[in-house]
This record gives C-alpha cells, sequence and structure tokens, in this order.
C-alpha cells in the first residue's frame, strides 16, 4: 500500500460498541465522512461472512455447468438457503445463549443438505431446477410451520 501523500488525507478510524465483539480499525481515504466509512464497512463485511459461509459450507464452488444460467440459478439458491438459515438460527436461537446456541455449521448440517440438480427437461421452455431437502423434524418443527402453510 502507498504512503498517502499530503494532499491525499486518510482517515485512521477505530470503534467499539456495546455489541461489537472487539474493536475495529478501518482506514479510508474518506477523513470527511466516518460515519458512512463504518457504514459501508459494516455492509461490505456482511457480505464477507456470506461467501465465507457459501464455499465453506453451502457448496458455492460445487456448480460445475458451462452454462451461465445454470450458475446463477445455483447463486440464488445459495441465497434462498442462506435466508432459511439466517431464519431458522433466529428461531433456534433467540432463547439460548451464545454458548448454548447454534452456529451456521451446525444449522447446514443439522436443517438441511442441499444439491443444485439442473434438469434437461424443459417446460415451457423453462429448465427445471430442484432443491432437496433432508431435514430433521423436531428440531426444527417451528421452522417447519412457519414456512410449511406458504408451500403446501
Amino acid at each position: 500500500m502507498p504512503c498517502p501523500k499530503p494532499d491525499n488525507p486518510f482517515a485512521v478510524m477505530t470503534k467499539w460498541g456495546r455489541k461489537d465483539k472487539g474493536a475495529y480499525l478501518l482506514i479510508s481515504n474518506r477523513h470527511d465522512v466516518p460515519k458512512e466509512v463504518v457504514q459501508t464497512y459494516a455492509k461490505r463485511w456482511r457480505i464477507e461472512v456470506f461467501f465465507r459461509a457459501a464455499k465453506q459450507e453451502l457448496a458455492f464452488e460445487k456448480c460445475h455447468s458451462e452454462f451461465e444460467t445454470h450458475h446463477h440459478a445455483h447463486f440464488e439458491l445459495l441465497f434462498v438457503a442462506e435466508t432459511l438459515l439466517a431464519v431458522a438460527l433466529f428461531e433456534l436461537n433467540k432463547e439460548k445463549t451464545s454458548d448454548e446456541g447454534y452456529t451456521h455449521g451446525e444449522m447446514v448440517r443439522g436443517l438441511f443438505h442441499t444439491r443444485c440438480q439442473v434438469h434437461v427437461k424443459t417446460h415451457k421452455g423453462i429448465q427445471r431446477i430442484s432443491l432437496d431437502c433432508d431435514t430433521h423434524v423436531r428440531q426444527f418443527a417451528r421452522l417447519i410451520e412457519l414456512f410449511g402453510r406458504s408451500i403446501i
């Protein structure tokens, strides 16, 4: 990283809040808007966390199709899976302490095993993509109750 020049000011900010688990050092060339820099970093961090989870736990890199539409469909299924996981984590962890709660990886292993299947068969010119779920019913009964009515 090049050393900043006097005509190119930069700001170094630290953030420590009650909800935050530690201190963060943020460096930006926007010295005039420190709050927006912190908000931007927070948004970018959530994106980084999603991609890490998608790669490590949701088989992001397992779609080996050569068609771009298949990759887009696979990625959209990952967003759906991550949304389902976020709701499940909220439901299961809302009355637990951080030591008792489930981690993202435990949720992936316990809630479902997904795989993206792109069928060659088409219906009205549209390829079908199926999402197979293998769910432990008792542990996730509340979640199934929340979503089951809208699916059936």
